[in-house]
């Protein structure tokens, strides 16, 4: 490393986050042992998030937005000014544990892989209600540890890492946005693996109301199909709308069979099954939109 250069660079990325931001921030500097790190806080938010940093967290840099942008938005502007040779991306809810950034600076450095990412654990589950656990699993129930390491189809969007040489240039980033789902296509594409690295783990503090949490889904899976028509052939559109209506059954066997393997919160696997299936419900629905009608304004609405 040369001298004054971070060996992490951490973006963190919300809108209206002040009320988890200072744990957030708290768990990046409480880090064992000490790591050279920079923590980007991208927020466009009317709420106290950008006061609370300047004056609990004088050593994050702040990009502050006036009116809100949507998530991709805040998370390229914050790559766009990170300096170290790995760059994490977490979410605002993401509450690191004390070894995080070592585990994932010691994966980049024996693993070849371009995107590393690690578990994710919801924060007090214990008082959460089982709306909440359903929102939770729907994201996340394949990376609740334990899990073993090693190559993985996919990795969580709230506990994930790239090195640098595997980041869209800045013009990208500028006119495109940063999209994790699309970044790991594209290095998947391209024939690059996924690893997933147990040492690094987060807790998720993110209590959404569940019906907001309903239309998040929504919009975000329509902007993803919608993304997706300039990269398939048309048989393929028609292919995926036509099979959308059962892509809840599918995308529900699909969590309960990776959430079981880990043999925790399986009791709340159970009771959340009548929430699961709402949201995968609402899921293949925008996927369905996506396919057919195109993003709409959804894209503009991914807010978290």
């Amino acid at each position: 490393m040369r001298s004054g250069r971070p060996e992490l660079s951490v973006v963190v990325a919300g809108g209206n986050v002040a009320h988890v931001i200072g744990k957030c921030l708290s768990a990046l500097r409480a880090q064992t042992p000490p790591v050279a790190m920079e923590v980007i806080v991208a927020s466009g938010s009317t709420d106290d998030t950008a006061a609370l940093v300047r004056r609990n967290h004088p050593e994050a840099r702040l990009l502050h937005r006036r009116h809100p942008e949507t998530l991709p938005a805040l998370r390229a502007a914050a790559i766009a000014e990170t300096n170290a040779e790995v760059v994490a991306v977490i979410d605002a809810f993401s509450i690191v544990e004390p070894r995080w950034a070592s585990a994932l600076l010691e994966a980049h450095r024996q693993r070849p892989e371009a995107a590393i990412g690690g578990v994710v654990d919801l924060y007090d589950g214990h008082s959460a209600s089982i709306a909440e656990w359903a929102s939770f699993l729907s994201e996340y129930g394949a990376f609740v540890p334990p899990r073993r390491g090693g190559p993985s189809a996919a990795l969580p969007g709230c506990n994930i890492s790239y090195k640098r040489t595997a980041l869209p240039e800045s013009s990208t980033l500028a006119s495109e946005g940063f999209w994790k789902a699309f970044e790991n296509l594209r290095l998947q594409a391209r024939g690059e693996h996924l690893w997933l690295c147990p040492n690094a783990s987060v807790r998720l503090q993110k209590r959404i109301p569940f019906g907001d949490f309903l239309q998040s889904r929504f919009h975000h899976r329509r902007c993803f199909a919608g993304k997706r028509l300039a990269r398939v052939t048309t048989v393929e559109r028609v292919s995926r709308a036509a099979t959308a209506p059962a892509l809840a059954l599918v995308l529900t066997w699909r969590l309960v069979r990776d959430a079981w393997e880990s043999r925790n919160h399986r009791d709340k696997l159970f009771l959340a099954m009548p929430w699961l299936f709402a949201i995968f419900v609402v899921w293949s629905w925008g996927e369905l939109c996506g396919y057919l009608l195109g993003c709409g304004h959804s894209c503009e609405r991914l807010f978290y």
